[in-house]
């Protein structure tokens, strides 16, 4: 079998799977790049090649054209995370956390300050700071009964956390800039929320302030946790809006951002 790799897939993927392709093209080594889906479509037609993408373009061509003549066979391919992906291809992609970019990425450096912050004031700020007239409001500790409800949401939010995680796959960054030929996900928990690992972490850091102050700290932890990773999902948006050509009615189908 032979494939055809997308634009939205690394060409080094010509020559990593070339035993197990033979005779496989990437649209750029056949002058196809930024060439219409149709026009992709049709040359692996008549060159009897197999499209591999990340995208559901294909697949709609698939459901309007029919499959491919007999003897130009089409590649067993899944659905992962609302993306087109060919199994085969799995450890094959050149995906990995760019961890030095990311710590040049503000975004991520704001969120381990918020993180050390919520981290230090929970537990410190109600039993060493005072905060004169604020202290019946912020600085006190509710009885057990209300602390414990905070591990609920603790819970909550590592559960949404890891789904989200499983759902992201090897896309996963803790950058706003996607990966380099990552694929968008959809499905799973993006299916309900455009940014459920962001959902997950305000619960989780809005419980841990329960758990360890007054339920008003928490609500304020919780509420400012939510517009910073609002505004951070937003900057990531303007990436995935300029990577990926179906973000748009992505965003038009799931209108939750974070919460």
């Amino acid at each position: 079998m032979k494939l055809l790799f997308d634009e939205n897939l690394s060409p080094t993927l010509v020559r990593r799977l070339e035993a197990a392709y033979p005779q496989s093209a990437h649209v750029r080594d056949v002058e196809l790049r930024g060439q219409t889906d149709l026009a992709v479509w049709e040359y692996a037609r008549q060159h009897s090649l197999a499209n591999t993408s990340q995208d559901t373009d294909f697949r709609e061509l698939s459901f309007l054209r029919g499959a491919p003549p007999s003897g130009r066979r089409r590649p067993s391919c899944s659905w992962h995370s609302g993306t087109m992906i060919k199994p085969d291809l799995a450890g094959h992609e050149e995906l990995a956390m760019d961890l030095p970019k990311a710590s040049r990425d503000p975004w991520v450096w704001g969120q381990l300050a918020l993180f050390l912050l919520v981290g230090l004031a929970a537990p410190l700020l109600p039993r060493h700071v005072t905060l004169g007239p604020l202290d019946p409001i912020l600085n006190r500790i509710d009885p057990e009964r209300i602390r414990w409800l905070g591990a609920p949401l603790i819970l909550l939010g590592l559960a949404v956390v890891a789904w989200g995680v499983r759902s992201l796959g090897p896309s996963l960054t803790p950058g706003i800039e996607p990966l380099p030929g990552a694929p968008l996900a959809t499905g799973g928990a993006y299916a309900y929320a455009r940014h459920p690992i962001y959902l997950g972490i305000v619960a989780l850091l809005a419980g841990y302030g329960l758990v360890w102050s007054n339920w008003t700290l928490a609500l304020v932890t919780g509420i400012v946790a939510l517009l910073y990773f609002d505004a951070k999902a937003r900057a990531e948006e303007r990436w995935l809006l300029s990577r990926y050509p179906l973000y748009e009615a992505y965003m038009r189908q799931v209108r939750r951002r974070v919460l």
